[in-house]
């Protein structure tokens, strides 16, 4: 692992997630992706944390149209 120092301002948001979330992949086998969840939450930064993890599992499971996961999707948010 690699040690480093970010600073962080109020209203900044913290985001964890499994790698289950950016691997899940959609009918034609493409992934969700970083790109995808960086957009989805640059739109909703704002809302409470839980309303976020909600946002952003209801995204996915959309996008791969599917509510069973190979793999465990976890989201976590500290704001």
């Amino acid at each position: 692992y690699v040690q480093s120092e970010v600073h962080y301002d109020y209203g900044d948001v913290f985001l964890f997630y499994s790698d289950g979330l950016t691997e899940t992949r959609n009918l034609d086998g493409e992934f969700y992706g970083i790109d995808r969840l960086k957009k989805l939450l640059k739109d909703i930064h704002i809302e409470p944390g839980d309303t976020i993890v909600k946002e952003v599992t209801l995204a996915v499971e959309r996008f791969s149209k599917a509510q069973v996961f190979e793999d465990d999707l976890t989201v976590i948010v500290v704001k």
